[in-house]
Order: C-alpha cells, then structure tokens, then sequence
C-alpha cells in the first residue's frame, strides 16, 4: 500500500478495479489504499466486488469517487438480487449515489448516472453489441481521463458514458452490434471525439 500511495503523489486520478481479483490480499489491499488516496478514483470490477465484502470501507473514502457497476455487481454492493436492481434501476442508483456521497454510473439499457445530490442523467447513447468483455474497462478508462483532465466525477461519469456509447453505435453502425468487440470501441473514439467537437 505504501509503495501505491507513494506513486500516487502528485497524480490526479486514479482507476482501480479491472484484474483486481477478490483474493484476501486484494481485499486487504483495498480496505487499507481506498481511504488514504487523495486523488478522484473510478472504482469498477473487482474493485466494486471488494467494496461489497468490506463493509463501511466506500464510506471513508476522503475523496471524489465515481462506481461503474452493471447490474450485478450493484446488486452485490445493496445485498439484493440481480432482479430487484433491474426493476428500479433508476430509484437504486439514486438511493445509493445519496447515501455514499458518490456518483453511481449503472450500466444497462439505458445507462444511468445517479450523482451525490439525488440527480439523475440518463444516458441516450450505446447499443447492446456493447454487452461484451472489456467495454466496461474501455468506459473505466474513459471516465478516469476525464477526471485526470480536470472534470469532476458526474461531468466525467456523463461524458464518459455518452461518448462510449456514441464509439459503439458509431462501430455498430460501420460494422454490426454483433461482431463488436472493445478494441473497436478504442479505435473509433478518435473520430467519436472528432464528432462532438466539431
């Protein structure tokens, strides 16, 4: 944790999460790093179902987190199932972004951003040939660029989610939904961003 923390001096982000693994030493290196860091964090995979082992942890995180998780894994954050999450998707989201003083992004049809005050963004972008392996790290890469640029945690989380989706509808419009794999969600961001700004 020392060594982590050290590294972290001086930068302004910070994406924890994807390849983490739930292993007693992860978990223990989560529940010690998590409250010390003093950069803005995007927190997603493993680093979600960590949280959901360490009880109280998310709650003394001095910083500006925003949690990227898809129904399942916010299901394990609440204790509840898959089911009930994706009945009041909006109403979860919400509830949990207003009791952690956190920005929550739940991924699905459509993407919520829930922030800390109780607003809602819904996000018009993206496509179900995204509901494949390594999207969600693209996204948590995304939104961690953001924060590292200067935007905070629900202008990242909103930004990062609407042109994530726009890069896979933009592939799924070229290509197909079916044959879309991440790497082509990296590909089209430069022509995505290119979009946007002009």
């Amino acid at each position: 944790v020392d060594l982590c923390l050290s590294h972290l001096k001086n930068k302004s982000a910070l994406a924890i999460g994807p390849g983490l693994s739930t292993h007693k030493g992860a978990l223990a290196f989560l529940e010690a790093l998590l409250p010390q860091i003093a950069c803005p964090v995007v927190i997603d995979a493993d680093g979600l179902n960590g949280l959901a082992k360490l009880p109280g942890v998310l709650d003394r995180i001095q910083t500006e987190a925003v949690l990227t998780p898809h129904p399942k894994e916010m299901a394990r954050l609440i204790n509840a199932t898959t089911k009930t999450v994706q009945s009041r998707r909006l109403d979860t989201a919400r509830e949990f972004a207003l009791a952690h003083g956190v920005t929550v992004l739940l991924k699905g049809a459509p993407t919520l951003v829930a922030l800390a005050d109780g607003r809602i963004r819904i996000n018009p972008t993206g496509n179900p040939g995204m509901a494949t392996g390594g999207t969600g790290d693209v996204l948590t890469g995304m939104i961690a660029g953001f924060l590292a640029q200067g935007l905070s945690g629900p202008d990242a989380a909103i930004a990062g989610a609407y042109l994530h989706g726009l890069a896979g509808d933009r592939v799924a419009a070229e290509m197909s939904e079916t044959s879309l794999i991440a790497g082509d969600l990296l590909k089209a961001l430069p022509q995505t961003l290119q979009q946007v700004q002009s």
